[in-house]
């Protein structure tokens, strides 16, 4: 019908065109007209029996000449709907032409040949609203054949695991269905949804797995460089061993020694190399232990033909239990209090999360500014968005506008974070089933007033101090904590209440709080927070004390080992000639008259005059010659040392041997020779638990009470020195300051270990005190103490071994006769050699394990 009123609109124009003669085509399709073929006359046919030859009034010609152009404008008009491929339009034309002139060969021929087009039966008629009908089905089952097509590609691209082109193309076929919803589906609207709801979580879930992949390869490639490189280490390391063996065989113990030390710095546990090592170290000292020589000489070519068939090298990295790390890594937080939400709102929640936004452009010109934006979002996702007053009022204080090209797909959820974050002050939430922009103290909601618990935050907690054991007592009170520890004065709360307020409006918002929001926090007396915020406030001021609550609850159990390993050497050989005429009258005793043991000389020491230590005699002699004349010759070699060669092991024991020769020439050699060895391993392992960032401390210490002074008093004109008892300390402390970090899976240790050792028996030293010629004996204690401060951060569950605490003592000595030590085999008889080797170490093993009071109460109330 409109085509129709157009029609009868343009009847005007043919009094313009009386005088336009006519003519008529027989064998020409009516169809093929256009503007430039020759004019038809409606009113004529060669077919008829009559042809009209007389004029039959203005008013006649007026009409004939309307009807014939009307007829010429339908065909033109069929003919270029036939074009464009639109038959249904062109054949509501003709019939509309055919009405005003039913016998007109030309539309009727043109008639014919559309219904045939059409695969019309002949004879048939069709209105303009059947052809308009019809044009609506074709188009329908057009679209559904699209449709039909997407899915159909999409499947075969979803197959072949082209997830994005899989997804443009059921998304291109959900966007056809939307377009026209009062189209019969049968069913592929549900399956166009499915299918893409299915795309892309294969989408999400392939792209999980090549992240996975990625990391794991990188982690495997990571295992196997560390893996080469150990094994380079090892294969360097039995090189070394094997040529500091093959040394060793040849007698080459110093290149040994170096050899096996050098396999140490790469490997430090290696037992080879520490047993070549000190195998090299010993022989090197005397060359004169064969057997210990050939023994090990034997083991080492043992070793070096059967290396083959034993050598098994450690290549695999020591790792930290994994079960352990996973455990700490999958920990997760407890549940937040939530404020109830109507089942309205939270259908439009999802649905911001899950509505797509496709490509568009913004500009500051066109659609960038919020409040157009907003109306662009609106329209395109079919979700109400509102902006409120004051969302309003901050988009025009801050003049919010958007300039970019969104190129990919993204949710409305995001796309609304976006734009809210470039501005502090502006927020969007979802209420009463609409999505409102507002700024942040509305986009909460209304103010609630709600009460939390902080006492267990509050609460004052008792600090303990470790024992003082690195000092010696003085006698005066320097402090008022005791020497064996205690209590501190000050008690510490895990945080202050004042401080806690002040981290919750920091850590939420603190615009908020200090805005016109009328949100408040006050102190009630008994250790609670009365917070007047709105949920959303809420539930962050609840997410923040929950997590302090945690971590003031969380204790960590700290066990501790303290392991001493001692390994001393000593050696001592010597010659000496004196002692002639001693025990059983072994030659005369022929004392060296111009010497003798005391200050002057100090000779001998007094140890061969029966240990009287009398400094007015003479030391006797060594060795004695008279020939019968005039004189004698007498002497004696002394090879005494004034200290001690070592400050564990002593010289004492071992061989003493007395050699006597009595002739005119009487001689009395004495021999002596030791050597020691200790290895010695002490352990001490103790546990405490503690609270997260509190002080505690473990202390294994003795106490020994000593004389530290006399008193004299005076009595009846005597005196009496009164002593002054003392206690001394010694032992080990560990002073420990556990700290949880954020994330629960390691601990930071601050700790400082300390051990003493006092030296026992305690030194005396007598004097005598004013007033009284009674000599008093005082002691002199001699602590020795170690100790260090460290931080160390371990896993939950892991150890950390803490070293650096050794004590080394080398020495080696010699006394000899000079000019006659330098004569070969002689010198053995007069010279005294020795040495020692101690060597202290004190490692601290340290194991941390959080224990969460909060997940275990959970655990058991799950039972």
């Amino acid at each position: 019908m409109i085509k129709q009123r157009s029609l009868l609109r343009a009847a005007p124009i043919t009094a313009l065109l009386l005088v336009i003669p006519a003519c008529s085509t027989q064998n020409a399709d009516p169809l093929l007209l256009d503007g430039n073929s020759p004019t038809v006359d409606a009113g004529t046919d060669t077919s008829s029996d009559s042809v009209a030859t007389e004029p039959q009034g203005r008013q006649g010609k007026l009409a004939e000449e309307r009807t014939r152009f009307l007829v010429k404008k339908a065909l033109q008009d069929a003919n270029r709907y036939r074009a464009n491929n639109e038959p249904q339009l062109a054949m509501a034309v003709l019939l509309d032409a055919q009405k005003y002139d039913p016998d007109n060969r030309n539309v009727q021929r043109a008639i014919v040949s559309l219904r045939a087009e059409l695969g019309l039966a002949a004879g048939l008629s069709m209105t303009f609203a059947q052809a308009m009908q019809n044009r609506v089905q074709i188009q329908q089952e057009r679209a559904r054949a699209q449709v039909k097509q997407g899915l159909q590609e999409g499947r075969q691209l979803l197959d072949e695991h082209k997830y994005d082109l899989a997804i443009h193309e059921f998304r291109t076929a959900a966007l056809r269905i939307e377009a026209l919803p009062h189209v019969g589906w049968d069913g592929l609207d549900d399956q166009v949804r499915g299918l893409l709801k299915t795309a892309r979580a294969q989408r999400t879930a392939h792209e999980v797995e090549m992240v996975t992949s990625q990391q794991q390869e990188a982690m495997d490639r990571l295992r196997a460089a560390e893996a080469e490189e150990q094994a380079r280490i090892s294969a360097h390391v039995n090189s070394l061993i094997h040529l500091g063996q093959r040394a060793f065989v040849d007698r080459k113990f110093k290149s040994a020694q170096q050899l096996a030390e050098e396999a140490l710095e790469h490997e430090p546990t290696n037992v080879v190399a520490r047993d070549l090592a000190n195998a090299a170290f010993k022989s090197l000292r005397t060359n004169s232990r064969d057997r210990y020589y050939k023994v090990k000489a034997n083991e080492y070519l043992k070793l070096a033909r059967n290396a083959s068939d034993v050598k098994n090298p450690q290549t695999d990295i020591i790792q930290i239990n994994s079960e352990k790390w996973a455990r700490a890594i999958n920990r997760g937080g407890r549940s937040l209090p939530t404020v109830g939400e109507s089942p309205e709102d939270s259908a439009l929640r999802k649905k911001v999360s899950e509505s797509i936004i496709g490509k568009m452009s913004f500009s500051e010109d066109g659609n960038g500014p919020y409040l157009d934006a907003f109306k662009v979002l609106d329209n395109q996702t079919q979700v109400p968005i509102i902006v409120t007053p004051e969302g309003k009022q901050v988009i025009e204080d801050e003049d919010l506008k958007l300039n970019f090209d969104l190129v990919t797909e993204m949710t409305l959820e995001n796309m609304l974070d976006h734009m809210a974050g470039k501005s502090e002050a502006l927020a969007w939430t979802v209420r009463h089933g609409v999505v409102i922009v507002t700024n942040k103290a509305k986009a909460g909601g209304d103010n609630l007033l709600i009460t939390h618990d902080i006492r267990n935050l509050i609460f004052p907690i008792t600090e303990f101090l470790p024992p003082a054991i690195s000092d010696l007592p003085t006698g005066e009170d320097e402090s008022t904590t005791p020497r064996t520890g205690g209590e501190s004065d000050e008690k510490v709360a895990f945080i202050e209440i004042d401080t806690l307020v002040s981290n919750i409006k920091t850590s939420t918002d603190a615009e908020y709080w200090d805005g016109d929001s009328g949100a408040n926090i006050d102190q009630v007396e008994g250790g609670f927070l009365l917070v007047k915020a709105n949920p959303k406030m809420q539930r962050a001021v609840a997410a923040f004390l929950d997590d302090m609550d945690r971590f003031s609850t969380a204790v960590v159990t700290v066990g501790t080992k303290f392991l001493t390993i001692n390994e001393h050497f000593l050696q001592e050989v010597g010659i000496d000639f004196r002692g002639t005429g001693g025990s059983g009258n072994k030659g005369l005793v022929a004392p060296l008259d111009d010497l003798t043991n005391g200050q002057a000389n100090n000779a001998g020491r007094g140890l061969d005059n029966s240990g009287t230590l009398d400094p007015a005699a003479s030391p006797t002699s060594g060795f004695f010659y008279d020939d019968g004349g005039d004189g004698d010759f007498r002497g004696r070699t002394e090879n005494y040392f004034t200290d001690k060669l070592g400050k564990i092991l002593t010289p004492t024991g071992g061989l003493t041997a007395a050699f006597t020769y009595l002739d005119d020439l009487q001689v009395n050699m004495i021999f002596r020779a030791v050597q020691k060895t200790e290895n010695a391993q002490l352990v001490n392992a103790q546990n405490v638990t503690v609270l997260n960032n509190n002080r505690a401390n473990v202390s294994v210490i003795n106490q020994t009470s000593y004389v530290r002074d006399f008193d004299v008093e005076v009595a009846q004109a005597s005196f009496i020195a009164d002593p002054k008892i003392d206690v001394i300390h010694d032992g080990l402390v560990l002073d420990v300051r556990p700290i949880i970090r954020y994330d629960r899976r390691s601990v930071t240790l601050i700790m400082e270990p300390t051990v003493a050792v006092l030296q026992r028996p305690i030194p005396l030293f007598t004097t005598s005190l004013a007033g009284s010629t009674l000599p008093v004996t005082l002691q002199l204690p001699v602590l020795t103490v170690k100790s260090f401060a460290t931080t160390a951060q371990v896993p939950d569950g892991g150890t950390v071994l803490i070293g650096g605490l050794r004590t080394i003592l080398s020495r080696e000595r010699r006394a000899e006769t000079p000019i006659l030590a330098k004569i070969p085999v002689l010198s053995f008889f007069f010279k005294s050699e020795g040495v020692i080797d101690e060597a202290s170490s004190l490692m601290v093993m340290v194991k941390a394990q959080i224990t969460d009071v909060v997940d275990t109460m959970n655990e058991y109330k799950g039972r």
